[in-house]
């Protein structure tokens, strides 16, 4: 394997990038799986995103034409798209930002025999792709989290509000609230530690639960 990165929000969830295969483990790297077969022989940086824990880029290059891709998983790895295709030389190591999700920080080079492309330049580079919309939902209640806000979604449909309380894994109370119909509310969780959380939601007619796992 030329990379390896493990899940920060799952340590079960394992991908590797190897000579023209990206591999995935569901179980700590016990048992593996073809994930994708990218057009890079070499795929040497592997890098989970440190924000929104579904996200992980795969980076390499090929021989010959020198030249390097990024691929990148929006679900844990299942689905793969490229990024970046054919603009830099190849690429060797590659981390995600700490700070902004969805950032790709990589260098790009040459080896010692290979030729110089000047229309593929090495160096320091950066990639930002934009977070994908989070789609609205249609019904009167829905909560989610997008790896930095919980969010609380109350439909006007009927004009009562829903309810909603934050617990640790340990049952112990963190947040709770009401968000009015046709409003939503927003929870910031860069304070909370690392754990698992459960948010119970819902109106009158019943409740719902949202797992939720932070990791930093």
């Amino acid at each position: 394997m030329d990379g390896i990165a493990v899940n920060p929000f799952n340590p079960d969830l394992v991908v590797a990038g190897t000579e023209g295969y990206i591999l995935r483990s569901t179980d700590g790297g016990e048992n593996w799986e073809i994930a994708a077969r990218p057009d890079r022989y070499y795929l040497f940086a592997v890098a989970w995103d440190k924000e929104i824990s579904s996200d992980i880029y795969v980076a390499g290059g090929n021989l010959p034409p020198h030249t390097g891709g990024i691929f990148v998983s929006r679900d844990g790895g299942i689905q793969w798209d490229t990024i970046a295709f054919d603009q830099f030389a190849t690429i060797q190591r590659g981390v995600t930002s700490p700070s902004y999700p969805r950032t790709f920080i990589f260098s790009a080079g040459y080896f010692p025999t290979v030729e110089r492309d000047t229309t593929r330049p090495g160096g320091v580079y950066m990639v930002f792709t934009q977070p994908a919309a989070v789609r609205e939902p249609e019904d009167a209640t829905h909560a989610w989290f997008d790896g930095r806000f919980i969010t609380v979604m109350a439909g006007d449909s009927d004009g009562i509000p829903v309810r909603w309380e934050l617990r640790d894994l340990l049952g112990r109370p963190i947040r709770s609230g009401t968000t009015r119909a046709g409003e939503r509310t927003s929870i910031a969780t860069g304070e909370m530690p690392n754990g698992i959380y459960f948010l119970r939601y819902g109106r009158n007619a019943g409740e719902n639960i949202l797992k939720i796992g932070i990791a930093k």
